[in-house]
């Protein structure tokens, strides 16, 4: 069931339903602001931020805030219990989630669940949800070789049943893809938007981890910034690491859509890690807060002017992609490989692109400085991580 009432969309456990049938109602204070000590702020990510929303003896209590694409407004706000939503003298009015009473969280996206396993090795917090296949975890395997998890669905039809007879935590979404949008008997189900995707920074997007850690416990979140805090620590050092030599590349990335070239724009997290690596984005000065489209002939020009190309792309055959290859998937491709005939490629057939190097910003920065510049055996290395997954995911293409 869903109430709205003075600008709040209530979503959350039956029992909170309950609760707000039997008189319970929306503080008063909708308009008060917040001070500016009330909030906690990640260090790097701009799309969420905690709040202190307790009363009572539980005063220091945190509700989580989600904050809309711009980054101007809170979109959703995410209680633990009805309680802490109950007591909230200073909300701002909107989406509101209370999390269920039921462990474990199931999500929508294999980068999600990446974003739990620094702190949580065995996934023992994750309970499964959709697109299933897509997860690349061995930890997240295991458990769904043992039937520890449910399955969703979602290629090509979701589970409602599934969804129905599971209880969890939450169920974390993108908020594009929401498999439960207009299903009245799912509307009383805790449904977490997450916006990682948005960041404009690799740490920003890593530093979600902390929000997946947030909704279990306040001991999952000391373990989540203990290994955030490792992950910046790592990514700081290679960061700062002068480069060999002062002229740095000239690098380009993006692909084919209908016909035009669509990049990364001069503000999104791979034109920073670019940077970062070494490298200058040849779409840098490009502030826009979406993909930015060009014209075939103009990346063309620039392709010319370049040092290398960067490509995410997907083939099965996962021996070493050739030039041949790459034009094979568009033979439009052979008109832009730069003249040094420098291309880079992540194959995401072997390497976990989307899930894995999400919340490991620190490896793939690693892998892209020492791409283009050599290895330097005086950066940290990755310390308790398997071989298979400090394997470089971005590699020069063959011949």
């Amino acid at each position: 069931m869903q109430f709205e009432k003075s600008g709040l969309l209530m979503i959350g456990t039956v029992g909170v339903t309950m609760g707000l049938l039997m008189g319970c109602s929306a503080p008063d204070k909708l308009d008060e602001r917040l001070q500016k000590g009330d909030l906690i702020m990640p260090v790097y990510a701009e799309g969420f931020r905690w709040r202190t929303c307790g009363g009572g003896p539980d005063a220091e209590a945190t509700c989580l805030e989600i904050l809309d694409g711009d980054k101007k407004a809170v979109s959703v706000t995410v209680y633990r219990d009805s309680v802490h939503w109950q007591n909230d003298e200073a909300f701002v009015p909107g989406a509101v989630v209370v999390l269920g009473l039921e462990q474990g969280l199931t999500t929508l996206s294999s980068t999600h669940v990446a974003l739990m396993e620094p702190w949580d090795a065995s996934l023992s917090q994750w309970k499964g949800g959709g697109f299933l296949q897509y997860v690349e975890s061995e930890a997240a395997n295991k458990r769904m070789r043992d039937g520890e998890t449910v399955d969703f669905g979602g290629n090509p039809e979701w589970n409602h049943e599934a969804m129905i007879a599971s209880s969890f935590r939450a169920f974390c979404i993108y908020p594009y893809g929401n498999p439960l949008q207009g299903e009245e008997w799912a509307e009383s189900l805790p449904v977490v938007p997450i916006l990682e995707y948005a960041e404009r920074t690799s740490l920003g997007r890593a530093e979600w981890m902390k929000v997946f850690a947030w909704m279990v416990d306040d001991q999952a979140l000391e373990r989540a910034n203990e290994a955030f805090d490792e992950i910046t620590e790592r990514y700081q050092q290679i960061q700062q690491e002068p480069l060999p030599t002062s002229d740095s590349l000239r690098v380009f990335t993006g692909s084919v859509d209908q016909g035009k070239w669509t990049a990364p724009s001069g503000t999104s997290f791979i034109a920073h890690i670019l940077k970062d690596a070494g490298a200058r984005y040849v779409f840098a000065d490009q502030k826009s807060p979406e993909n930015i489209n060009v014209s075939l002939e103009k990346i063309i020009e620039l392709s010319g002017r370049a040092d290398a190309w960067g490509v995410v792309m997907f083939q099965s055959n996962t021996d070493a992609i050739t030039r041949a290859d790459l034009v094979a998937q568009n033979p439009q491709n052979a008109f832009l490989i730069p003249a040094s005939g420098r291309v880079f490629v992540a194959n995401t057939a072997e390497c976990d692109y989307f899930g894995w190097w999400v919340a490991h910003p620190d490896a793939l920065l690693r892998n892209l400085r020492e791409l283009f510049y050599g290895p330097n055996e005086h950066v940290l290395g990755t310390a308790g991580l398997s071989e298979s997954r400090t394997k470089a995911c971005f590699r020069w293409i063959q011949e």
